[in-house]
């Protein structure tokens, strides 16, 4: 599935692929729902590549292991729940900000945060 958005002024991309089988012990971490819908043939683990473009500039990730519906209606749901509780968004623009900024060290290395 491919979609696109913008947010705070990044355009993002995104392309979702069903990816390799994972092995079983990677079945435990899934909920008691989640994990029937694997069994039902419902969901499976996909991979997510991010495209994020800003002022000229262009970020590329690749997630890979995340458990997602094969309905599309539904990955989009999990998709932004995914978004929100690993701060996507937010990660993507800290690193624009030091992709974009003149310091020559990351936040945690300069003096100030010591």
């Amino acid at each position: 599935m491919k979609f696109s958005c913008e947010f705070n002024d990044i355009e993002y991309f995104f392309t979702t692929e069903i990816g390799p089988d994972t092995n079983d012990k990677y079945h435990l971490f899934l909920s008691g729902t989640k994990l029937t819908k694997y069994q039902n043939n419902e969901m499976k683990f996909h991979t997510l590549t991010i495209n994020a473009k800003y002022e000229g500039q262009e970020l590329n990730y690749f997630i890979t292991g995340i458990p997602l519906s094969l309905d599309e209606e539904e990955q989009m749901e999990e998709l932004e729940d995914f978004f929100e509780a690993k701060e996507i968004f937010e990660k993507i623009e800290d690193a624009f900000e030091l992709l974009l900024s003149e310091r020559k060290a990351p936040p945690w290395g300069l003096k100030e945060y010591k």
